[in-house]
């Protein structure tokens, strides 16, 4: 029986996935890649994409090598949005939104377009999940007590700014 190939993706020096990954590869002979998503503009190679289906999409791992993500079986979607940390040394917050945006969104694509194994915490279900408001329903509907909230409540005064309250956690 071939080696189960699991990649967890999470952000640099998540302890859990380390020690996760450890305990994969030596209890269970798995191969686990952990692939620190916000490394990615850092790292030679970046993250590889192309149109041309014979390319291959693979991202860069902890280890230093590559992991074709078309090859997995399993995919931990731990921790996926995190900023870059490369963009740091960008001075202008408008171009490291644009670094962590682009990065994000081509993990994303490419992880949808290439990947075909099992799911640990679907990218769907991960979003939902974040999403203040889909949690305070819930809660509600399993019957717990939720304080009286009031989400995104937008005033502009005349001066331009706004108030409100995140209704995703960054």
């Amino acid at each position: 029986m071939p080696r189960p190939s699991i990649a967890v993706l999470t952000f640099t020096d998540d302890l859990h996935a380390l020690v996760i990954q450890a305990h994969l590869r030596r209890n269970r002979g798995a191969l686990c890649e952990v692939v620190e998503v916000d490394t990615m503009a850092d790292r030679p190679g970046g993250l590889s994409w192309s149109t041309d289906p014979g390319f291959g999409t693979s991202v860069p791992t902890r280890d230093g090598g590559r992991l074709d993500l078309a090859g997995c079986d399993a995919i931990w979607f731990r921790r996926w949005n995190h900023p870059q940390r490369a963009g740091r040394e960008l001075s202008e917050p408008a171009h490291r939104e644009v670094v962590d945006a682009s990065c994000a969104s081509t993990l994303m694509g490419a992880l949808r377009n290439e990947f075909d194994g099992r799911w640990v915490s679907h990218p769907d279900a991960t979003r939902r999940a974040e999403n203040k408001l889909i949690q305070l329903r819930a809660a509600t509907d399993a019957g717990f007590v939720v304080p009286r909230t009031w989400s995104a409540r937008i005033r502009t005064r005349s001066a331009g700014s706004a108030r409100c309250s995140t209704v995703r956690s960054f």
